[in-house]
């Protein structure tokens, strides 16, 4: 044996069985989407705010595509005139409310224009579903298996180790799909997620209908689904933002 094998075989020896185990499921995570370029996705997301834990259930659809391009419609189960869209060209974040007619349009720049959003375009929950790998999550999360995982399901506890990352959420724990998972269901891709906010909100997360690559009328995904797109109809405002040199909060859906 080599002395490299030797130091390889004492390293891997030394590392703790849980710790193996979890690596074998990042890298695993990370090869299940790595070739492919897009994602589609409905979810049924479930708030709960505080002080008074008041439930709040929504609807809705995401479409992702690398490197940093984004479509995400929204809308309360109960309150149909509360359904929200945004849009991230590379940009700019375009954010269409319904219930106020107005579409405003926030250009990306150097500064922080939205929580953990800069240039680079740092979205931390989305990276879940595209744009993952086990190197870069070690060095932003704490992440620890939670619950011992089956064929079907493998469960992880996610903690941001940075700053900027705690402006998305305090914890996350996500079920992804198990190595074994049939179609049409795909193998690490999130289940469901449970997310604490820093403001102590609480939100619950399941998905249906996932794709990778997925085709509209035959054909692949193109950037240009994410292009910001004039709202029809009459009573439309259109803001468009400077870009801001302070923190700006997330709009969230309408309670």
């Amino acid at each position: 044996m080599t002395a490299a094998a030797s130091l390889a075989a004492l390293c891997f020896a030394a590392m703790p069985p849980a710790e193996i185990v979890l690596n074998a499921h990042l890298a695993n995570w990370e090869k299940a989407t790595a070739k492919a370029n897009s994602y589609s996705g409905k979810f049924t997301m479930t708030r709960t705010t505080v002080p008074f834990g008041k439930d709040h259930i929504y609807e809705g659809r995401l479409l992702l595509m690398k490197p940093n391009l984004f479509r995400i419609s929204i809308q309360e189960v109960h309150q149909r005139d509360t359904y929200q869209a945004f849009i991230c060209d590379g940009k700019s974040i375009f954010i269409y409310n319904w219930s106020t007619k107005t579409a405003t349009v926030f250009p990306l720049s150097d500064f922080e224009i939205l929580p953990g959003i800069k240039r680079t375009l740092e979205t931390p929950v989305l990276d879940l579903f595209m744009s993952f790998t086990a190197a870069d999550a070690k060095k932003r999360f704490c992440i620890e298996q939670f619950k011992g995982n089956d064929n079907n399901s493998v469960y992880l506890d996610i903690k941001p180790s940075l700053a900027k990352n705690k402006k998305a959420f305090e914890r996350l724990r996500v079920e992804l799909y198990g190595h074994n998972i049939e179609p049409p269901l795909t193998p690490y891709l999130p289940a469901r997620m449970w997310i604490e906010l820093p403001n102590g909100d609480r939100e619950y997360w399941s998905f249906d209908d996932q794709q990778l690559d997925p085709r509209a009328n035959g054909k692949a995904i193109e950037p240009e689904v994410f292009q910001f797109e004039e709202p029809k109809g009459k009573g439309w405002k259109i803001n468009r933002m400077a870009a801001p040199r302070k923190p700006m909060e997330l709009p969230k859906p309408s309670k």
